[in-house]
């Protein structure tokens, strides 16, 4: 038998983000560097490429509902998603763990509106997308060129019995 954890969105922002990745939204504080007057640069975090070179692409999800019973990590590489259209959706996520299983303890879902990216921690499990209209579209940065490339996959329910259901509220579902 799986177990249905009902899982609130969380906000998505820097802070709430931190523990699995970076948000991309405006800092609050002065830019790491200026261009003369016409340019300002915030340095959002460093991205890593541990086993093959990155290349940036374009990936859309389709609505499949909000149960998430897989995850999947990728311990040699950060991943960045930067939303093209403003199309929202949730991902799911779980904070790095040294043992082949996300602690269910650090899950979360945040409500991404389709103004802000992201990038995952190396490590970080995440499930993404679940968009909540019919598609949401990304542009992707990542090394995997193979779907095995570095990725470990776990299968929640088989393995841990568990699958996480988000709560939606009444004018999203």
């Amino acid at each position: 038998m799986v177990q249905a954890i009902r899982v609130p969105l969380s906000e998505f922002s820097t802070a709430g983000f931190a523990p699995y990745g970076v948000c991309h939204e405006m800092p609050d504080r002065r830019p790491d560097r200026t261009a003369g007057t016409h340019a300002a640069l915030w340095n959002l975090g460093d991205l890593e490429f541990t086993l093959k070179a990155p290349f940036v692409g374009f990936v859309r999800y389709y609505r499949r509902g909000f149960i998430c019973s897989t995850m999947e990590r990728h311990p040699g590489e950060t991943q960045t998603f930067v939303p093209v259209g403003g199309m929202e959706s949730i991902v799911a996520v779980a904070r790095p763990t040294e043992g082949l299983r996300p602690d269910p303890r650090t899950f979360r879902g945040f409500l991404l509106d389709g103004r802000k990216g992201l990038t995952l921690h190396r490590g970080t499990w995440v499930r993404h997308f679940f968009p909540i209209g019919s598609h949401a579209d990304y542009v992707v940065v990542t090394g995997r060129r193979a779907p095995t490339d570095d990725v470990d996959n776990i299968d929640l329910a088989a393995s841990m019995g568990i699958e996480f259901e988000f709560v939606l509220d009444e004018h999203r579902s």
